[in-house]
């Protein structure tokens, strides 16, 4: 019977304490001054938990993330699940065009002559069902490296989700750049 107790009284503790842990998560602004919980893990990005997590995704066996370090700077950090190989932080740069059914929007990362483009893409597919204008919704991430101004590789998210979706979104201080397609 004590072993029951001491066991029934253990379980209860741990779920005070997971609860506790739970409801004492810090709040933190997101760049568009929007409150929202911390995000302690850095199991699938590499944001710290007082950061916004403003982009994230897998690249092969890569992690790619876009952290708000504050209203005003991002952070861009690549690298393996367990090491960030590559940081970049800068004020935001942002450049996006939308058209019918649509929007591209990048976040631009400058170092050397090297640009990291992070690029978020939400368009038209294929008709569904054309007699009810419903058609499928193509959703793309990844990066552009640019090396002086011109494109050298196209790296896509393997696993992108609308949930990490920047397009549409604006950004306090940020500064806008023309739009355009690198080759």
């Amino acid at each position: 019977m004590k072993v029951a107790q001491i066991f029934l009284v253990s379980l209860l503790v741990l779920q005070a304490c997971s609860k506790q842990e739970v409801d004492s998560g810090s709040k933190q602004k997101s760049l568009n001054g929007v409150s929202k919980e911390a995000t302690p893990t850095m199991a699938d990005h590499f944001c710290k938990a007082q950061e916004d997590v403003v982009f994230k995704c897998a690249i092969k066996d890569k992690l790619l993330s876009v952290c708000g370090i504050d209203n005003d700077r991002i952070s861009y950090r690549y690298g393996a699940n367990a090491k960030i190989e590559l940081t970049i932080d800068s004020e935001v740069v942002q450049a996006s065009t939308s058209f019918s059914g649509g929007a591209e929007s990048h976040l631009i990362f400058s170092k050397g002559n090297y640009k990291y483009v992070v690029f978020d893409f939400i368009g038209n597919g294929e008709w569904i069902d054309a007699e009810k204008g419903i058609r499928e919704k193509l959703q793309q991430g990844g990066v552009l490296v640019v090396k002086d101004e011109k494109q050298i590789a196209r790296l896509e998210c393997t696993n992108f989700s609308p949930a990490n979706s920047f397009a549409t979104r604006s950004f306090n201080n940020s500064q806008k750049v023309k739009f355009s397609y690198f080759n």
